[in-house]
C-alpha cells in the first residue's frame, strides 16, 4: 500500500466579490481549488458589478451568430 500527501490551494473571495484569472480572464462565482500550474497571484477580485457586466458580455457574444 502506497499513501501520498496532496496539497490542495483554495482561493476564496472576499463577502460580495468574485475572482478573474488575470490570464485567461475567465471569472468565478465562489471558491475555486487552483490546479498545481497555476499560483494565487493568477487571481484578483472583482465587484459584483464587475462580474455581472463580464457575465453579460459573454452571453451577448455567445446570441450574436443566433
Amino acid at each position: 500500500m502506497k499513501t501520498s500527501t496532496v496539497n490542495l490551494v483554495k482561493l476564496e473571495p472576499s463577502e460580495g466579490m468574485h475572482l478573474r484569472n488575470k490570464n485567461t480572464g475567465e471569472v468565478y462565482e465562489g471558491f475555486i481549488y487552483i490546479a498545481k500550474s497555476l499560483d494565487v497571484s493568477d487571481f484578483e477580485e472583482i465587484t459584483q458589478q464587475e462580474y455581472e457586466r463580464i457575465i453579460e458580455e459573454r452571453n451577448s457574444e455567445d446570441n450574436v451568430d443566433c
